[in-house]
C-alpha cells in the first residue's frame, strides 16, 4: 500500500522524478597515461519535493518540521503523488530554505512560514 505524500507534507508540494544517476569509479596508476572508468550500474530515480508548511504558532511549525524529519529514518516505502506510484523510496536529505536568513519566518496574516525540499532516492 502506498503513502500518499500529501498526508505527509500538506499540500502545498510539488513532486518531481529526476532521472536516474550514473555510478562511475575512477583509477589511475602510476605510468599511465590515463584515467580508467569502471562502470558500477546506476542509481535509483531522485524524487524531489518542493513545497510551504503553514502553521498558526511557531511551535506547531516546528513539530511539523520535526515530523517530516523523522521520515529520513523510514525505510524503503512506496509513495503516491496524483495516481503516480514511486516505488521503494529512502528519503535522503531535508533543506529548509531562506530568503533572508530565517527558516522560520511570520507574516502579516499571521501564519508561520517554513519553505522545504526533501530528496529521496527510489532504491529500484
Amino acid at each position: 500500500m502506498a503513502i500518499e505524500l500529501f498526508s505527509i507534507f500538506g499540500t502545498e508540494i510539488k513532486v518531481t522524478a529526476q532521472p536516474r544517476t550514473i555510478e562511475r569509479q575512477y583509477s589511475a596508476f602510476p605510468g599511465c597515461s590515463g584515467l580508467t572508468a569502471m562502470h558500477m550500474g546506476a542509481r535509483g530515480y531522485e524524487l524531489v519535493v518542493t513545497g510551504v508548511m503553514r502553521m498558526l504558532s511557531r511551535p506547531a511549525l516546528e513539530a511539523a518540521v520535526r515530523s517530516v524529519e523523522s521520515w529520513l529514518f523510514a525505510p524503503a516505502l512506496d509513495y503516491i503523488y496524483y495516481g503516480t506510484v514511486h516505488p521503494a523510496v529512502l528519503w535522503e536529505s531535508m533543506e529548509l530554505q531562506s530568503d533572508d536568513g530565517r527558516s522560520i519566518t511570520w507574516c502579516f496574516s499571521g501564519w508561520y512560514i517554513c519553505r522545504f525540499i526533501m530528496r529521496g532516492r527510489s532504491i529500484i
